[in-house]
């Protein structure tokens, strides 16, 4: 039996806030878990989002062509959920790809 309501099949992005080094500034970064990117992005923490790193990450995805669907959270991180497997890189999807 097939049930009446399946759930989605979605791709998770991982966003982690790091604080200042002494060689370096605070940084959001974002992880593909599924393996599709294999590099990390990693931005500049702009203060301005107050303390949402998660809102930093959505601003860039977004920015990038990215259609986030949901987001969740851990105790160690956030998360934003998007329906997008094509993609390999974190930039704009190709042409040819984002027609399909």
């Amino acid at each position: 039996m097939e049930p009446t309501n399946p759930l989605p099949i979605l791709r998770a992005l991982e966003v982690r806030f790091y604080g200042p080094t002494d060689t370096k500034g605070s940084r959001v970064r974002i992880r593909d878990l599924r393996g599709l990117i294999l590099r990390d992005l990693w931005l500049s923490y702009d203060h301005a989002h107050g303390n949402s790193a998660a809102s930093v990450a959505r601003e860039a995805l977004e920015s990038r062509g990215w259609a986030l669907e949901y987001g969740a959270e851990t105790p160690d991180a956030d998360l934003w959920l998007t329906r997008e497997f094509r993609r390999d890189e974190w930039g704009v999807p190709a042409p040819q790809e984002a027609a399909r």
